[in-house]
């Protein structure tokens, strides 16, 4: 059954989480201290692979512990933890409409909670109704047998029949088993071929449940299908060597360590049982013990077949290296060696592997053990993985989970941009803490807390950087401004039959000549040469000469100044000048209700420069956005543009294309 969405109520300082809709990989994102953790063990005991309950003294929130629980005398059955909701799969359904027999509503979903004391809740949509069973469909049966004339005999005893069940409201009650018992006994003895369609539908009402009521056994089989939920952390990282009597004391304790119940599951996948290991490994003179030694070679086989089966199994789901796995036992230790590809005879110990490595086959060994022997449909629960890692083996770690949500759904928690998909933000779920010490999960929005949100828009980011690495050709422009004078010009160049923007380009805003630099070198790792266009003034005159020397090669033509382009070199150039004074004052005008006259003389002392200066003797604040403002109301006001403007912006296009060539 597949997941739609969680809830979680009750727990720790979680009041209600309200409903959390679920994808194939959701992300749960938050600083420390947040909740996020919260989340995923109050889900994990909903259906464990290991046998875990929850704990109202250690888990209930503590500031209602007393009062609504010990005082209460709550037995936990009245306090829900968990709540999923499924969809119930066409096999299940089939089951289901089994169950319920003839003219009743198979539901759709069913959200399955688990309360404090263990026990389950079920709620179906549509929901199940208390409508009995009723026998009309053998009644019909029967009564057209009785109006038959083929033979009195039989139409006697259908008749006889009919009115036994007249009256008989549910088939599922005890009286109704009696008579659909003894009328199937009946049937078999007359052995009569016209007898069969009715032998059918008696067959399949003893099929259906008696003694309790039919939804007690809907809840049975929708229990037996629940996903199992694995929870991995990364103190369950194994260690290299296992001290066998170490583990053997940290399993005894209420709460193992992390790292133990992964040895554990190592052993469950090696079919060992690690008492009988200690065993072996603490006997004197094995070689005189012909018993003895039979046991080792049964255990060695086993631990050369674990490792054959390991190696196979990582090297489905981990992609970068093809490893060899080997356990190996050394008196009281259990030794973990790796060997990869690259050098396939030497093996060294696991710790000195890479940590990705570790942390997945340490993951992977928990996932075999607890989700069951078909490796699929579990609900995979990861708390903060590949923390350790480099940013480029955390992207790597994102392959890895779309990987296993194949057949898997996948819930982890990250504060790390590198673990979150910027091509999928929606699968994000925030989680912050709010005023009154509660988490809170947003759903559709981020929040305003900035320590929430730093990861979300570094992975926004890193999504569009990716995004303009592909591009052929990128154009870098110093304000958002620019990108909408150059989108106008072009559509109205192009349309006026002039030289337009090549297509092929896809101009950038990169807030400020100082970014433009940063953002041309990274495109030139990822083997991108892009376009950059200053502004014609000396401070971008300086820049590019520092480009040059730190990037490009002297004579490249890849940074174009905007007055040497238009022809008016020694000039302060914006491309607002390239409009003209009385458009760019009317859309000033028009997007701030700022009126302005200019003094100066045209280009020599630059639009953007004169306008700051006008509004500063004007004692007139502009608003910080005043230019890209200004911009949107030019480019939405003005269909057309004088040709002299055109003829200008034209003139640019060609000198931006001729630089571009085979970019």
């Amino acid at each position: 059954m597949k997941a739609l969405r969680f809830r979680v109520r009750n727990y720790r300082n979680i009041e209600d989480s309200g409903w959390v809709p679920l994808d194939p990989v959701t992300v749960v994102v938050g600083r420390n201290e947040s909740g996020k953790t919260s989340l995923l063990k109050a889900l994990n005991k909903f259906n464990p692979g290991t046998a875990e309950t929850y704990d109202a003294q250690r888990e209930f929130p503590r500031d209602r512990y007393t009062r609504d629980y010990v005082i209460a005398g709550s037995t936990g059955a009245e306090w829900p933890v968990s709540s999923i909701e499924f969809e119930i799969a066409e096999q299940q359904k089939n089951d289901i409409a089994t169950l319920l027999g003839p003219d009743r509503t198979v539901p759709e979903t069913v959200t399955v909670t688990r309360h404090y004391d263990g026990s389950l809740g079920f709620s179906y949509m549509p929901q199940i109704g208390a409508k009995p069973a009723r026998p009309d469909p053998l009644m019909e049966i029967l009564e057209d047998l009785a109006l038959s004339d083929d033979s009195s005999r039989l139409a006697a005893w259908s008749s006889a029949w009919y009115d036994r069940f007249t009256g008989l409201d549910d088939i599922t009650s005890a009286t109704g088993r009696a008579l659909l018992s003894e009328i199937d006994g009946e049937i078999s003895g007359l052995d009569d071929e016209r007898l069969s369609a009715l032998g059918a539908i008696v067959a399949a009402m003893l099929r259906m449940p008696f003694g309790s009521r039919v939804i007690d056994h809907v809840n049975a089989l929708v229990e037996r299908e629940l996903p199992r939920l694995v929870y991995f952390e990364n103190y369950g990282v194994l260690d290299s060597a296992i001290w066998l009597p170490e583990m053997f004391r940290g399993l005894e304790r209420e709460e193992p360590e992390p790292r133990f119940r992964t040895a554990l599951a190592l052993f469950r996948h090696a079919d060992l049982d690690p008492r009988d290991i200690a065993e072996l490994g603490a006997t004197g003179n094995r070689e005189s013990d012909e018993a003895m030694q039979r046991q080792m070679e049964e255990r060695a086989i086993r631990l050369n077949a674990a490792s054959v089966d390991i190696s196979r199994r990582c090297a489905e789901l981990w992609s970068q290296r093809r490893h060899r796995i080997r356990y190996h036992v050394d008196g009281d230790y259990f030794r973990i060696r790796v060997a990869d590809d690259s050098l396939e005879d030497v093996e060294i110990e696991l710790e000195s592997r890479g940590k990705g490595f570790q942390w997945f086959l340490s993951f992977f060994l928990v996932f075999a053990a607890e989700s069951g022997s078909g490796m699929g449909d579990a609900i995979v629960l990861l708390d903060e993985p590949g923390l350790s890692l480099h940013p480029t083996a955390q992207r790597e770690l994102l392959v890895f989970l779309e990987r296993l949500s194949a057949r898997n759904q996948v819930i982890y928690t990250t504060h790390s941009p590198f673990l979150i998909d910027g091509d999928h933000l929606d699968r994000v779920r925030p989680v912050f803490e709010d005023d009154t010490g509660h988490s809170r999960v947003l759903k559709g929005s981020w929040p305003a807390h900035p320590e929430t949100v730093f990861a979300l828009k570094a992975a926004a980011g890193y999504a569009m950087f990716d995004s303009l690495a592909e591009q052929d050709r990128s154009l870098l422009v110093e304000q958002v401004s620019d990108a909408c004078y150059l989108e106008a010009l072009s559509r109205c160049c192009a349309r006026t039959g002039r030289g337009a923007l090549d297509d092929s380009i896809e101009v950038v805003p990169c807030g400020g000549a100082a970014v433009c630099g940063y953002l041309a070198s990274l495109l030139m790792a990822e083997n991108r040469r892009p376009l950059i266009l200053f502004d014609g003034t000396d401070t971008a005159r300086l820049r590019r000469h520092g480009l040059v020397r730190a990037l490009f090669d002297e004579g490249d033509s890849s940074i174009v100044l905007l007055d040497e382009a238009l022809g008016w070199s020694g000039h302060d150039v914006c491309l607002e000048d390239l409009f003209g004074e009385d458009i760019i004052l009317e859309g000033l005008g028009n997007a701030t209700g700022i009126s302005l006259s200019l003094a100066g003389d045209g280009h020599q002392a630059g639009l953007v420069g004169r306008i700051e200066s006008a509004a500063a003797a004007a004692n007139i604040s502009l608003p910080r956005s005043w230019r890209l403002s200004t911009a949107l109301a030019v480019t939405m006001s003005h269909a057309s543009l004088p040709d002299d403007v055109l003829d200008s912006a034209s003139l640019l296009f060609t000198k931006l294309a001729g630089d571009g060539e085979g970019r």
